[in-house]
């Protein structure tokens, strides 16, 4: 590994420590990130994409990382990100209006009963 990228890390991994108690806070934007990406692609298999590259990027970061902060803050950024997606990809889901197969054209007649 180049000395640049090596001390590039190690910069990295000493920023994470002194700021390890705020990492945390950092999780809602993760998971705001997932619920960002479901508005912003198109349809079930772009979500159904992401979601599958965020989990993939959440194991890589964790097999690859060597146990540092830099793996795991990723792991769990990404991990959190697929989360929001699923959430909110469920409730639109559970709150979806039925969707007509066709369009329906129809004529009723009605009665006003009483005018508030």
């Amino acid at each position: 590994m180049p000395p640049i990228v090596a001390e590039a890390g190690r910069a990295i991994e000493r920023w994470l420590e002194a700021e390890r108690d705020q990492l945390v806070l950092w999780l809602p934007v993760a998971l705001g990130s997932g619920i960002a990406f479901w508005f912003i692609l198109p349809d079930p298999t772009a979500w159904r994409t992401a979601m599958l590259l965020m989990m993939a990027l959440g194991c890589a970061a964790l097999a690859v990382g060597r146990g540092g902060r830099t793996a795991r803050a990723i792991s769990v950024g990404a991990l959190a990100a697929a989360a929001g997606l699923a959430l909110i990809w469920a409730r639109a889901d559970r709150v979806a209006a039925p969707v007509l197969q066709r369009p329906i054209v129809a004529t009723f007649a009605a009665r006003v009963e009483r005018i508030e």
